[in-house]
């Protein structure tokens, strides 16, 4: 797809097959049978030995701080495959204790432990700002067909453009695509260009029906086939080799995807590792790491691969600048007594500690291992299924946990970490009413902060609320919150999900009985650590009292009206769509702007637009649309013509939700289409031959005038995208951001049917809103390499082509900003 290829490379194999998938062999375990709040909620603690054989398994999820190596933090990360505790005793049988076979990272140098005792997800590494982290990660992950997680195994789609690490180049005749044999790249991606002229009447080759590693049918045979990772640190403002991309994945054997990077260069591949330095430049904030490989990154996060990277901040989360009561990382009971000062100090008291809520929805087999459905629902891609929903709710990589509490504030980190479920969450009380409690209550929830740190004050979402008003997180989004279970002494509370699937309208809704359940609350009718009450004196979200008094959020937009705020300057406002393109048995590829990932569209022609920009990196050639420049403001339009809403994240930037817009509905079309897609954008496509999948946007992206140079465009002169105007007749009125919405963020619902704006600014968050684009921007040259990507964090969708590569053009006045520097510093 996205190199040059001789005539042979492109032969297939003369033997076809027009049949289904292999059939899957597990049984999936009805969740009915699963114990509900059996288990203890998985916490944060240090790492710790692993339990000795037949002792009790209680997962944790461990933190660290790493060691200091001359100015920088220094962390070494293994990806391991191991087994842990998900399910809770007697699940298959009684007294005893499932384990699942996982994937994950764990802490450290050496080989893998195959019973480490803590969760599959973390570890959780505490940043500061302003002290660099360099983070090894050595790949240490097993041979596809001998790993024992099925999840991967069963459901590896060599039809989607994926990192490929092999192109099927070791498999003997007659599967070997490659002649002469031996001689290919990565990354050829055969299968992905067999699906693209798909003939029903002939069927996939062969080799496209396999799962990775195995070739020919049951009993398949298997080969060795090396399992690619790339990390990405979701939120962080890093350079772009750093990102960790979907192309920057590499193998435990030496293979690189065209967008790997290491410090030491290729011969940390040759190891097997990936070095990175991040330099922790950013506000306080709730950052992530995750799996991001191109094309399986759904298959590799749901077998666990994920953890936390907490980055304080001196200016807004220590104590002299926090309001009284708040930690960095926690609440502070003592108030002086043991300040944290950016550390876990667990021994200050653990009720001190944020509680990560990392919530992801599963399935099992009858054997207690990952289940993950591997039929697809259209014949070119015979294992991709547009969305996973699970039917059990896993929260710290525990399935429906208990949480005993005491009657007290606590303070609580939410991440959805799902492939596609959404969350709408709200507490409720469970408790019988008795003469001792006559009217059982269900407690408020306080926002203090969400994907890139604090709010300026806490916003409340009271017990009960409306459905527009509840906290809803879409994968890859976090909220902090405080939750004050002072009325809910002796009282049983569970927290809920009540998000339709997919979200949008026709979404189902959960079962009650099981996703519709998150985990339980038990409150203690007593309070053993005398720190309840009216002994609370940790921070009172309900007080109002700003949390960020000395260092307000720099406002780009007006939250309260849905318009930007004075004195922002908007440099180029861009319109971008959603689709969806349909096949017989339903969505085939889900597309950001109606562009393929690589940009590859008969646009790049002659005779076409030739409006999209090739960069090479590496062998692999890609078209790239969006070039924004560093230090400018741009105001981004995501029109969503698709029938749900998806998480849009862009990398390396933080931005502010502007407003959203409905879209009219088209009341003649079954299918509930917009007016402004069955009128407008579909009649603008060339030659008036209505929608073209894959082609990009219907009109030239940059309005004819070719990419934009720096300054101000006014968008009466050109909207970039490449997207006919949306007539206001066809549209209701604007709607401004929800109060958890409001500060800075790096993911955001787009609703369906509707234009959701969000106004990026390509620098640091902290610069005044009136600063000249042409003297901010970041430490580090945003330029270089392969860029960064924007996508859906339905991670379904970003593996089928839903995500774009962008990269952003430096700053010429940034010379003085740039004090971390490739070759020196990373």
């Amino acid at each position: 797809m996205r190199k040059a290829r001789s005539a042979t490379a492109l032969v297939l194999t003369a033997l076809l097959l027009s049949g289904t998938a292999f059939a899957q062999v597990q049984i999936p375990l009805d969740p009915l049978k699963i114990p509900q709040f059996a288990q203890p909620l998985p916490l944060l603690a240090p790492l710790a030995a692993a339990p000795a054989p037949g002792a009790a398994f209680v997962p944790y999820i461990p933190f660290t701080l790493g060691d200091m190596v001359g100015d920088n933090q220094a962390v070494n990360i293994k990806l391991c495959e191991f087994q842990t505790a998900i399910l809770p005793p007697n699940t298959l049988q009684k007294g005893k204790t499932p384990l699942t076979w996982v994937w994950g990272y764990q802490i450290g140098t050496g080989a893998c432990n195959p019973l480490p005792g803590h969760s599959y997800l973390g570890p959780v590494v505490l940043a500061k700002r302003g002290v660099p982290t360099q983070m090894t990660f050595s790949n240490q992950l097993p041979d596809a067909a001998a790993s024992n997680v099925r999840a991967y195994k069963d459901s590896t789609d060599q039809t989607l453009v994926w990192g490929d690490p092999l192109s099927l180049n070791t498999a003997p005749p007659p599967i070997n695509f490659n002649d002469p044999a031996g001689t290919a790249d990565p990354e050829l991606n055969l299968c992905y260009e067999a699906a693209k002229t798909y003939d029903p009447l002939v069927g996939l080759p062969a080799p496209c029906l396999d799962n990775y590693g195995f070739f020919g049918v049951p009993p398949a045979t298997p080969y060795i086939a090396p399992i690619p990772a790339a990390v990405h640190i979701h939120g962080g403002e890093v350079p772009p080799v750093l990102d960790g991309g979907p192309d920057a994945w590499w193998t435990p054997n030496g293979i690189y995807g065209h967008g790997y990077y290491s410090k030491n260069g290729l011969a940390d591949a040759a190891a097997g590792k990936a070095v990175y330095v991040y330099p922790n430049g950013q506000e306080a904030a709730p950052v992530w790491f995750h799996d991001h490989i191109l094309g399986a990154t759904r298959l590799n996060v749901y077998a666990g691969i994920a953890g936390g990277y907490m980055i304080t901040d001196d200016q807004l989360s220590s104590p002299a600048t926090l309001p009284a009561g708040l930690l960095p990382l926690g609440l502070d009971r003592k108030q002086g007594g043991a300040p944290m000062n950016g550390t876990l100090n667990l021994a200050a008291g653990a009720d001190e500690v944020l509680i990560p809520l990392i919530i992801q929805d599963r399935m099992f087999d009858t054997k207690g291992q990952l289940y993950f459905p591997a039929v697809g629902i259209n014949p070119e891609h015979p294992y991709w299924i547009p969305e996973f929903v699970g039917d059990t709710i896993a929260v710290n990589g525990a399935v429906w946990p208990q949480l005993k509490i005491e009657p007290k504030r606590y303070r609580f980190l939410v991440l959805n970490g799902s492939n596609a479920r959404v969350y709408e969450l709200a507490f409720q009380n469970k408790t019988v009413p008795t003469k001792k409690i006559p009217n059982p209550v269900t407690p408020a929830i306080y926002v203090i902060g969400n994907d890139q740190g604090y709010l300026d004050a806490p916003q409340v979402i009271p017990a009960g609320a409306a459905l527009a008003n509840k906290l809803v997180v879409m994968p890859g989004e976090r909220y902090e919150i405080i939750v004050d279970f002072k009325d809910n002494a002796g009282q049983s509370l569970q927290l809920i999900n009540t998000a339709v699937v997919p979200y949008g309208p026709g979404g189902v809704l959960p079962n009650p009985l099981t996703d519709g359940r998150v985990m339980q609350f038990k409150v203690d009718s007593l309070c053993p650590s005398n720190q309840c009450f009216a002994n609370d004196i940790s921070y009172d979200p309900a007080s109002g009292v700003a949390l960020r008094p000395a260092n307000p959020i720099q406002r780009l937009t007006d939250p309260a009206s849905g318009t930007p705020a004075a004195g922002v300057t908007i440099h180029k406002v861009r319109r971008l769509t959603l689709n969806e393109v349909m096949a017989a048995g339903g969505p085939l590829e889900v597309l950001v702007n109606n562009t393929l990932y690589d940009g590859s569209s008969a646009r790049n022609s002659p005779g076409g637009y030739n409006d999209f920009r090739d960069i090479t990196t590496m062998w692999d050639t890609t078209w790239y649309s969006e070039l924004p420049h560093e230090g400018e403001t741009e105001l981004w339009e995501i029109v969503n013509l698709t029938v749900d809403a998806h998480p849009i994240h862009p990398h390396l930037v933080a931005f502010q939700v502007l407003n959203r817009q409905p879209l009219l509905i088209d009341q003649a079309d079954l299918n509930q289409k917009t007016l402004y897609e069955n009128t407008v954008y579909n009649a603008a496509f060339p030659g008036g031959a209505g929608f073209l999948p894959g082609f990009g946007p219907p009109l030239d992206y940059n309005c004819g005038g070719g990419a934009p140079a720096r300054g101000v465009v006014d968008p009466d002169a050109c909207v970039y995208g490449g997207n006919p105007e949306i007539p206001p007749a066809l549209m209701g009125d604007a709607v401004p951001p929800s109060p958890q919405e409001i500060g800075w963020k790096d993911t955001v619902m787009a609703p369906p049917a509707m234009v959701t704006r969000i106004l990026v600014r390509f620098a640091k968050t902290d610069y005044a809103v009136v600063a000249d684009a042409d003297t901010i921007g970041y430490e580090f040259d945003p330029d270089g390499g392969h860029g960064y990507v924007w996508h859906c964090h339905i991670i379904d969708h970003e593996d089928n082509e839903m995500m774009r590569p962008y990269t952003v053009q430096a700053n010429p006045g940034a010379g003085e900003l740039r004090t971390f520097q490739q070759g020196d510093d990373y």
